[in-house]
């Protein structure tokens, strides 16, 4: 599963596939998250971080979805005690993400859900994610295809105002 998407090194289509492995191999350990999290985590640093982006996505609106209380569930969804402290922020951003595509988006709705999580930092993780989740699907709505691509997942260097060199890896953020 590693080399799977080797051949798509250099494409816009790269980080979309590690990212679909993410959510393949949610599908693939089910009924274990560490599994699939450690999957993730035998890859490139690079790799890792946007498998894992999809693996928490797929783990999140799975739970969400079959959730029969969600007052109840939400705040139990990522566990401070059972992920890795930026697992559990990740884990919680994709939360915020997977609240906004069940609330169609609406903040309003969504950020209640978020107020359900007693952890600050799982509650401002949540809020980025869909205050994010939110803004993008505002871009999107107003994208012209005929421009181009709309975002370029890619590692890259860039040269920064003090002459040093620095990656950005999580693009669009430096």
């Amino acid at each position: 599963y590693k080399t799977v998407c080797n051949d798509l090194i250099g494409t816009t289509d790269y980080t979309n596939c590690v990212h679909g492995l993410g959510h393949g191999l949610r599908h693939y350990y089910p009924d274990n998250l560490n599994e699939s999290i450690t999957a993730c985590d035998q890859m490139s640093f690079y790799q890792s971080s946007v498998c894992m982006g999809g693996l928490l996505m797929q783990y999140t609106d799975e739970k969400i979805t079959q959730s029969k209380s969600l007052q109840n569930d939400i705040p139990n969804i990522c566990s401070r005690f059972e992920l890795r402290d930026f697992d559990y922020q990740q884990c919680s951003d994709s939360l915020g993400l997977s609240l906004a595509f069940h609330t169609n988006h609406n903040y309003d709705d969504a950020s209640k859900f978020c107020d359900l999580i007693s952890d600050e930092v799982g509650k401002e993780s949540c809020f980025r994610g869909l205050e994010r989740e939110i803004k993008d699907a505002k871009l999107y709505k107003e994208y012209d295809p005929t421009k181009g691509v709309r975002e370029l997942f890619q590692p890259m260097w860039i040269k920064s105002d003090s002459n040093k060199w620095i990656v950005d890896f999580r693009s669009p953020a430096i």
